[in-house]
């Protein structure tokens, strides 16, 4: 091997080092978004249904959740808004890792091209092995499950404080 190829061979490690690095980092951020968003529309519409069902059966209600009654059409407006701009952040940091696993597929199919395979490397694996487990979600589908029920979750309380439910 030539000393030009261990050096792309070396540059080629290193990138492949910080694409993996960048792949755990934008996984763990997709993550804390998907947790932030269920904390926070718990948390919030806890309050618009503890106000509403308060309201409801004629009780007295204090003066903070008086407060927050008040405000029970804007916050699940802004809590909608947010779910839909943390959901597409989320989608489109999963669109970025699966481009930087497709590279990471052509720079470990060169690699081990020299080394006479053709098929090793981590992406390699995962594009072949590829078929979900009977049963069992893919993180396309838990993703867009989390998502979804946010969403009905929030026009459920939208139409409660509306008074359609």
């Amino acid at each position: 091997m030539s000393d030009e190829q261990r050096q792309l061979n070396a540059f080629a490690l290193e990138e492949y080092r910080a694409l993996r690095t960048e792949i755990d980092y934008l996984g763990k951020r997709s993550e804390l978004a998907q947790y932030t968003a269920i904390l926070a529309n718990a948390a919030l519409l806890s309050l618009v249904f503890l106000g509403a069902s308060v309201k409801a059966a004629g009780m007295e209600v204090s003066a903070q959740l008086e407060a927050v009654t008040e405000l029970d059409f804007e916050i699940v407006i802004i809590l909608l808004l947010f779910n839909i701009v943390m959901g597409l952040r989320t989608i489109f940091m999963e669109r970025h890792i699966d481009k930087i696993g497709g590279y990471i597929k052509e720079v470990e199919t060169l690699a081990y091209r020299d080394a006479g395979e053709n098929d090793l490397g981590w992406e390699n694996y995962q594009r072949r092995s590829s078929k979900p487990i009977k049963g069992s979600f893919s993180e396309w589908q838990r993703q867009w499950g989390v998502w979804l029920s946010l969403s009905v979750l929030n026009m459920l309380a939208l139409l409660r404080v509306c008074g359609v439910i």
